[in-house]
């Protein structure tokens, strides 16, 4: 990716941020596959977008840095502002963002990366969001990451990445708290990952990495700390084709949340805590010599439980495929990922006593045209459907969007 021309191939801005952070800490998963992904925003302010960039555009005082620079602006309607199954509103929106890569290649010496990304995105109608809560009249997401990396021995890669988001949203909070569905709150995450990672032969890799974070939210979810190992190997047999297997556990630790008995009711004086399990399965593939066509493909497996009666375990499976089609000037996109939740113990209630079950489903589709090597303009459309026979963690949401964006 480093020797990539201006204007000769498109590169997936998501997959770069990827790759740039995961050089650092050593994951070659995007940064959506993480064992227990700590928020799920309402209305995903950040989409995902390309660009014709270069990567090796220099700074001219400092030949060693590369700097990359992009501002958006985009407006777009959400039907379901609250991610509600009854209390549907919608309101058209304007939004504004920006993106910054800073890289640091020097010929000796650690690599630096740090990437921030921001969006803020403004509702037309201020959405009531009940009598406890404030109104939604915005969306704002921000993500900082820094990761500094070391070869050794050309086999050897040491690294150390710190990650840090700001989220003010609305949140699906049913995996956070007991049947409190959507809510709207504030959110920090930190996040320190070091890392180590070792070639075998031409084709093979592994990779070990243990992590720790912070997540703080405002009231009514609760905050915690969480932790945990992780382990990959990965094959790329070609330029083409990469496949990767990871293992890994974390364990969170929540601050006010209590732990419960088989029938939900909370225990005082207990705090709770929570360990995952997870397996997964990724596979990308570039399909034609021209690299116009190329699809990914994820599947996991995710085991839960609890340290009190286990009224909050459950098994998670999920699966995701996404389609790039990318001629020139072009970048046409879909994707369809789904999971669902199967809770061993807990029930629905003591008037429906069958086991919790929640299924969750998302399609996206983005087009883009490239007008100049600077400046594009998008389409973006997103379907998010949750069903269960929990009422308050059903609802489906669309949004709908267009958007223009500069680099510089």
């Amino acid at each position: 990716m480093r020797a990539v021309h201006r204007g000769v191939r498109w590169i997936n801005r998501s997959a770069l941020t990827g790759v740039l952070f995961c050089q650092a800490c050593g994951i070659v998963t995007a940064l959506d596959s993480s064992p227990t992904p700590p928020l799920t925003p309402a209305q995903r302010p950040i989409p995902i977008r390309w660009t014709t960039i270069d990567p090796l555009r220099q700074l001219s005082a400092f030949p060693d840095w590369n700097m990359i620079v992009s501002v958006r602006s985009e407006g777009g309607y959400a039907d379901n502002v609250l991610l509600s199954e009854k209390r549907r509103q919608g309101s058209g929106f304007v939004a504004a963002g920006a993106d910054l890569f800073l890289i640091h290649l020097p010929a000796k010496g650690p690599e630096f990366n740090l990437f921030f990304s921001g969006d803020d995105r403004h509702y037309f109608s201020s959405v009531s969001a009940g009598s406890n809560q404030p109104p939604a009249t915005k969306d704002q997401y921000f993500i900082t990451q820094a990761s500094i990396k070391q070869v050794w021995r050309e086999d050897w890669v040491f690294s150390f990445a710190a990650q840090h988001v700001y989220n003010d949203q609305v949140y699906d909070a049913s995996d956070l708290e007991d049947r409190i569905g959507s809510v709207r709150t504030q959110g920090h995450y930190i996040n320190l990952l070091p890392s180590i990672r070792r070639g075998v032969g031409q084709y093979f890799f592994l990779e070990a990495a243990v992590g720790g974070g912070r997540q703080h939210f405002e009231h009514p979810i609760s905050s915690y700390w969480e932790a945990g190992p992780r382990l990959t190997a990965g094959w790329t047999p070609t330029t083409n084709t990469t496949v990767e297997i990871g293992l890994s556990a974390n364990r969170r630790w929540y601050d006010t949340r209590l732990q419960t008995d088989l029938a939900g009711n909370p225990l005082p004086g207990t705090q709770l805590g929570t360990d995952d399990k997870r397996a997964e399965l990724i596979w990308r593939q570039t399909w034609d010599s021209r690299r116009w066509w190329s699809t990914t493909l994820r599947g996991y497996i995710n085991h839960r439980t609890d340290d009190a009666a286990g009224y909050y375990d459950y098994d998670r499976s999920g699966a995701a495929a996404t389609l790039k089609f990318s001629p020139p000037h072009w970048i046409v996109r879909l994707s369809l990922k789904g999971s669902t939740y199967d809770y061993r113990r807990q029930l629905v209630s003591p008037f429906d006593p069958v086991p919790r079950v929640r299924e969750e489903a998302e399609l996206e589709a983005r087009v883009e045209r490239q007008i100049t090597k600077q400046l594009r303009l998008y389409v973006r459309g997103l379907y998010d459907v949750t069903h269960s026979n929990v009422p308050l963690d059903s609802y489906w949401a669309n949004t709908a969007l267009a958007g223009i964006e500069w680099d510089f």
